[in-house]
């Protein structure tokens, strides 16, 4: 699995005193929290919707233990859409910030998890340090398969 495409860089989300970095060629936007609806009925564990370019888009959230989120209002202020296997799939995740890291030097030390540290059915893949925080990767489509597991509705 590629983490960064070459000169795509990594957004960088902020969940609570955790962070997640995602390759930016999976990011199709970044919205406000303002323009969230209320979650569709096929999008079971999504706390709200978000309507990117007339396509529903259901909205998620993690804890700090990287849990779903369960209740009405997350705490964040952006919502980052993002698009999995190759476009056929897309959601978005909430995040108290969003920042993107577009030079090497930005995520250097980025490496991929040994395998002793890959669990079955975790949608991390790496990590490096940024200052004194340690930072996990995944990518849009394993993230999005490890939240379909959490709603049992992984196919």
């Amino acid at each position: 699995m590629e983490l960064v495409g070459e000169g795509s860089g990594l957004a960088l989300l902020g969940f609570g005193s955790h962070l997640l970095a995602v390759p930016l060629s999976s990011l199709v936007s970044i919205e406000h929290t303002g323009k969230l609806t209320p979650p569709h009925e096929a999008s079971p564990g999504a706390f709200a919707a978000l309507d990117v370019a007339g396509q529903h888009t259901p909205v998620y959230a993690f804890t700090d233990a990287y849990s779903l989120f369960n209740r009405d209002r997350y705490p964040g202020h952006f919502c980052v859409v993002l698009r999995a296997d190759d476009g056929a799939r897309q959601f978005a995740l909430a995040c108290a910030n969003v920042e993107q890291l577009r030079t090497e030097s930005e995520y250097s030390g980025l490496q991929m998890l040994p395998d002793c540290m890959q669990l079955p059915g975790s949608p991390f893949a790496g990590l490096f340090m940024r200052g004194e925080q340690l930072v996990l990767t995944a990518d849009a489509s394993s993230l999005l398969d490890f939240i379909e597991s959490q709603c049992g509705q992984h196919e």
